[in-house]
């Protein structure tokens, strides 16, 4: 894996980000302590891939990860020594240097370990003896019985831990596949100035609760109703699923995947149909609706608007075998008729090797436009009428 793509992943059981450089040469334990622990945290972690600390840099919950870059070096032969001097077997690990966004960075490269756990021999500086630390998500914890059993019952034999992912259907809730083709249309409308407001007499309408409140005009409601069709011909919705197919319970799992602004354009959520009239319950929110509760949302949407790109990012946490989880959706709209591929690469603390999951939109597009005359006839419609 390119180091440089780790600055679009997010930390958990195969990742972490430092914004210094571990106290280390003419350190107090004290404070060398913190190196010790992380090291002994990742190796023991449950995982299937290799696990990196990035120091210099600070995570951007928003964004890509920030390179700060290191005042000082490390040797890793003085790393080496140190952590396998008082761990009750060698840790394999490598700690190097390099440049990055043209700043100096250093690189711990921690393989799936052979041989867990791993633990002090002796106390040092407060972390104790014979305890098994562990990195658990985005955090390190003591490992617990059940843990240290599956970490026994894993060097006996493996089990098998295999994800399968994609599109999901929200009106037939069903599964269809990998790949799917899109039907859009790109409606050229009116400029926004040249739509005359929109003019009725006020009217009387009922709230939530059936009380009677007065309403007037929407006087923007020809100009809303053009953005609505041009937003919501524009975009169309995607949802996905992720099981878990093979043997074992999955942890922390969370999925990213980035794509290129050039070639599309993504968004959590389209503008709701607008209304002719307002009034002054408008705000009263509609009756609450159950949620399913194996549907899950997206944990967001970025736009990194430097090197003009879109992150997609989910957030399942825990799947257990044989369970499906459904996500709710994003909405995408492509530029041009084009193939778009959404490469989502998987983290969890027990996934398989490989964990690279691809899905494809297919999109065809319909170019239209309308006159400020269609609008009053397209607004007792549906965007499916149009």
């Amino acid at each position: 894996m390119k180091i440089e793509q780790l600055l679009y992943e997010v930390e958990g059981a195969t990742l972490d980000f430092k914004s210094k450089q571990y106290p280390f040469r003419n350190a107090r334990n004290e404070e060398k302590k913190e190196l010790l622990k992380d090291i002994i945290a990742f190796a023991n972690a449950w995982r299937r891939a290799a696990a990196f600390i990035l120091v210099g840099v600070e995570e951007c919950p928003a964004g890509p990860a920030k390179v700060t870059g290191i005042a000082e070096s490390i040797d890793d032969a003085d790393i080496q020594q140190f952590i396998n001097s008082k761990t009750n077997k060698p840790i394999d690990f490598l700690y190097y240097e390099m440049e990055l966004d043209g700043r100096t960075v250093g690189v711990f490269d921690i393989p799936v370990q052979k041989g867990r756990p791993y633990y002090l021999k002796k106390a040092y500086a407060g972390l104790a003896a014979d305890t098994v630390y562990i990195r658990r998500g985005s955090s390190t914890v003591v490992a617990n019985p059940t843990e240290l059993a599956e970490m026994g019952k894993a060097e006996g034999a493996e089990e098998e831990t295999k994800l399968e992912f994609g599109f999901f259907d929200l009106l037939s809730e069903s599964e269809i596949g990998t790949e799917i083709v899109l039907r859009s249309k790109q409606i050229a409308i009116p400029d926004l100035e040249k739509i005359p407001d929109f003019s009725c007499p006020s009217r009387r309408g009922r709230g939530n609760f059936g009380i009677p409140f007065p309403q007037s005009a929407n006087a923007d409601y020809y100009r809303d109703l053009a953005n609505w069709i041009w937003c919501t011909a524009r975009y169309k919705q995607i949802a996905c699923y992720i099981k878990n197919i093979g043997s074992r319970t999955l942890y922390n799992i969370c999925a990213s995947a980035s794509v290129s602004a050039t070639d599309a354009a993504f968004s959590e959520s389209v503008l709701e149909k607008p209304q002719e009239y307002r009034g002054s319950f408008d705000h009263l929110p509609p009756p609450p609706v159950a949620a399913h509760a194996s549907h899950r949302s997206w944990r967001g949407v970025f736009e990194d608007f430097e090197k003009d790109r879109y992150r997609l990012e989910m957030s399942v946490q825990d799947i257990y075998p044989g369970e499906t989880i459904m996500f709710n959706g994003f909405y995408v709209s492509a530029l041009e008729e084009n193939e778009i591929r959404l490469e989502f690469t998987f983290y969890g603390e027990n996934l398989s090797d490989s964990m690279e999951r691809v899905l494809v939109m297919q999109f065809n597009i319909e170019k239209t436009e309308i006159e400020v005359s269609d609008l009053v006839a397209l607004g007792d419609k549906t965007m499916e009428d149009l």
